[in-house]
């Protein structure tokens, strides 16, 4: 797994490379990915899982936490899958050499000409959020028949608490995604005449963050139930996708990673031990968040009688996790020195909004104006989810 750490120079390396060596004066801020690290941490999710399954099981990166071109290349090299929300995703999974056979299309809004697309590329599977979603498919795989079936997954919503941030929980009942036993009632319907299109399996995802392995576990356990009920009515399943989510612990190092694996195998090996079916795994998070860092300049440090700031020139415009899910990244200055003031002080960016901060409340000996900070565990859901706003530049993207 990656390794971000004071070699001793007291200078901050990530696998072994210094991170001073990658910025200059006058920068914007710059992500670093790690090619080691990602391979890393594939490796070791794949291989945690072989050891305790005994059917066949194939792994698609939810591209959404990092879709840098190097990155997808990377994943596939490792024979890795991807699953996608959009058409841009396609676009780009496809760049990266991606085949259809190898594409999950997610997502709660799928166009007509994502659909469209997904069919010339001959997707894998629509993970289909909605009946209204299901007649769209059918509806334009009548008017273009290939020859060939549309395969289709059903994502059930199994009404379990993930215990995670509200804006990142997928399972409940009251949200957007996939779809309770009544509207799965409503897609058999659909699906009964709708000879275009061929049902193979069933899904959930439950949400981002994953902790609590007993909301896990009971989502398996109502998904195999609906999974074997549609076996016994007929339909030739093959597929059940246990989505992705599991989580890790930003405010510590990587070792914990390997606690939440091994929980999270621990339910795969006791509720999957006499299940005849291919198994799908999304994960995003736990496969790059390790694996990537933001870098940023200090621009000022601002004292008052209230409350201290460090000023960057990175803030929610390249990472808007700390405002928008109250996520606590690591700090970590390129250098790191033992004398000095010791700071205590709020890590803010440029951006004209009081939401706008990396970190609250920090604690940091002998920074200066013009150092530069570390951000750690920033490999997901970081670039990704950059924006222009106030007309600030996109971050750097590097990767080593």
């Amino acid at each position: 797994m990656s390794k971000l750490e004071y070699n001793s120079n007291q200078e901050l390396e990530l696998d072994g490379v210094r991170l001073l060596s990658l910025v200059k004066e006058e920068q914007e801020g710059t992500y670093v990915y790690s090619r080691k690290g990602l391979m890393d941490r594939l490796f070791l999710f794949q291989s945690a899982i072989a050891k305790v399954l005994t059917q066949r099981f194939t792994v698609h990166y939810a591209m959404k936490a990092n879709s840098h071109l190097e990155v997808l290349k990377l994943f596939k090299s490792q024979n890795c899958g991807v699953d996608i929300v959009s058409g841009g995703e396609l676009k780009r999974a496809l760049e990266a050499g991606f085949t259809g056979s190898q594409i999950i299309f997610s997502g709660v809004a799928k166009s007509k000409e994502e659909i469209r697309q997904c069919f010339k590329a001959q997707i894998r599977q629509f993970n289909v959020e909605s009946p209204s979603e299901l007649k769209r498919i059918a509806a334009l795989a009548a008017q273009n028949p290939t020859g060939k079936k549309i395969p289709v997954v059903l994502r059930f919503n199994p009404d379990v608490d993930a215990k995670t941030h509200p804006y990142i929980a997928t399972g409940f009942r009251e949200n957007k995604f996939g779809m309770e036993e009544a509207l799965i009632k409503d897609c058999l319907q659909i699906l009964n005449v709708s000879p275009e299109l061929s049902l193979i399996g069933v899904s959930f995802h439950i949400g981002s963050q994953l902790h609590d392995f007993a909301a896990f576990k009971e989502a398996v356990q109502k998904t195999k139930k609906l999974y074997q009920n549609l076996k016994s009515q007929g339909y030739p399943l093959t597929t059940l996708d246990v989505g992705g989510g599991l989580g890790i612990d930003y405010s510590k190092s990587a070792a914990v990673d390997l606690e939440f694996l091994e929980g999270y195998c621990q339910i795969l090996k006791e509720e999957f031990a006499n299940f005849e079916g291919q198994l799908q795994f999304e994960p995003g998070r736990y496969l790059v968040a390790r694996s990537g860092v933001l870098l940023t300049q200090i621009q000022y440090i601002k004292k008052t009688s209230e409350r201290n700031f460090i000023l960057c020139n990175s803030g929610m415009n390249h990472l808007i996790r700390p405002a928008l899910y109250e996520a606590e990244h690591r700090i970590m200055p390129l250098q790191n020195k033992s004398t000095g003031e010791d700071l205590v002080a709020d890590v803010v960016g440029p951006v004209c909004e009081s939401s706008d901060f990396l970190g609250k409340n920090r604690h940091l000996v002998g920074v200066n104006e013009g150092d530069w900070l570390c951000i750690a565990d920033s490999g997901a859901y970081g670039a990704a989810m950059a924006s222009q706003y106030n007309l600030f530049g996109f971050p750097r993207e590097v990767v080593i």
